[in-house]
């Protein structure tokens, strides 16, 4: 009885002492004695935290994503993995001794530019200063090191805590439907079919678009249209027009609207005479006219600047004067592209903001 006692008492103990050791190895795990071993761990952490984030975007690019609090999870996750690699690169170069070889080139030359503080071996004040300027090269190294080590924890707490939440983005973006034509980046290289970035943007231009319009009334006067109007703003040169025409270009667009139009005006009076089914067809160039059996337009007006509000309403009705309204048919959108936010305010849904793809 004795022995069968200890027996037991022996074998609670080893797996009490085995417990212990499981769920308190993780956490003592062993700190890294040195700044370059403390480094190369914070990088291998950003690198599996980077593959992360590569992943999720790339399954989501895709997906046709609709949800506007998803498009923004991923638009702050592409930043972050941007930023990431980009510091991870910085460690990196500076690991290597590219910044320091960076100052050394500089500094030679500098004294090519200057000879007159070349190092003298009999003038005491030259050598004074040559040596002091060598340690003020020689302690800017550390710091350098410090600020790099400081921006890589960052980054990865950073990262950390934006994928803490990733599960449920992962979630949302399996009951997304894929895209139904996509093919490699390969293909796209050749064939200049592929808009790199933009893809948050682009779903949001798409689900404006194709969302299923109330059936028309019984009574539909030419004097009263109602089509949708999508703002799309951003500064010079970012992209509008490269986003409109991609989104003009899907397949799905161009089997949803009979006719797309496009029409460029440098202000106000080229767009109040746009009022007028002749209007249309000679100011405007055609970019997709196809036979479907429902009628639907897509009227494309790029803007350098912005529109009064008289010249805007008249472009859709202005009685006063004998005219009629837009001719257009139940059911048909408008995109509006500027670089002035003034235009935001003809929107009938969010306008859509363009900018950098740098962060």
């Amino acid at each position: 009885m004795e022995a069968l006692r200890n027996a037991l008492l022996s074998e609670l103990a080893g797996r009490a002492v085995s417990f212990l050791v499981s769920t308190c190895g993780s956490r003592l795990m062993p700190v890294p004695a040195t700044v370059q071993e403390r480094e190369e761990s914070l990088m291998h952490r950003l690198q599996l935290l980077l593959l992360r984030s590569a992943t999720i975007v790339e399954e989501a690019e895709g997906r046709r994503v609709t949800n506007h609090g998803v498009l923004r999870q991923l638009r702050v996750l592409s930043d972050a993995m941007v930023r990431g690699h980009y510091v991870l690169d910085t460690v990196r170069y500076d690991a290597g001794g590219g910044y320091q070889r960076q100052q050394e080139e500089d500094g030679s030359k500098e004294k090519e530019v200057v000879p007159a503080f070349a190092l003298s071996r009999f003038t005491l004040a030259k050598r004074a200063r040559c040596e002091s300027s060598s340690e003020t090269t020689t302690t800017a190294s550390p710091a350098r090191r410090r600020d790099t080590s400081l921006q890589l924890q960052r980054m990865v707490r950073s990262l950390e805590a934006i994928l803490a939440g990733a599960m449920e983005l992962a979630v949302f973006l399996t009951a997304c439907p894929p895209m139904s034509c996509r093919q490699p980046y390969s293909a796209h290289l050749f064939l200049d079919k592929c808009m790199f970035g933009r893809h948050a943007e682009r779903d949001q231009v798409l689900e404006f678009l194709l969302q299923a319009e109330p059936p028309a009334p019984v009574t539909v006067t030419a004097a009263n249209p109602a089509p949708g109007v999508l703002p799309i703003v951003g500064p010079a040169l970012i992209g509008k027009s490269t986003l409109v025409e991609h989104v003009c270009n899907d397949e799905r667009v161009r089997g949803h609207f009979s006719l797309i139009l496009l029409h460029a005006a440098a202000g106000s009076a080229g767009v109040g005479d746009l009022g007028t089914m002749a209007a249309l067809r000679d100011k405007c160039a055609t970019k997709h006219q196809s036979n479907t059996e429902d009628e639907r337009w897509l009227l494309v007006i790029e803007l350098s600047g912005d529109v009064d509000d008289e010249a805007w309403n008249s472009l859709w009705c202005s009685p006063g004067r004998g005219r009629r309204c837009m001719p257009l048919p139940w059911g048909s959108k408008v995109t509006l592209t500027s670089r002035s936010e003034k235009i935001e305010r003809f929107g009938t849904t969010r306008a859509v903001r363009l900018r950098c793809l740098t962060a």
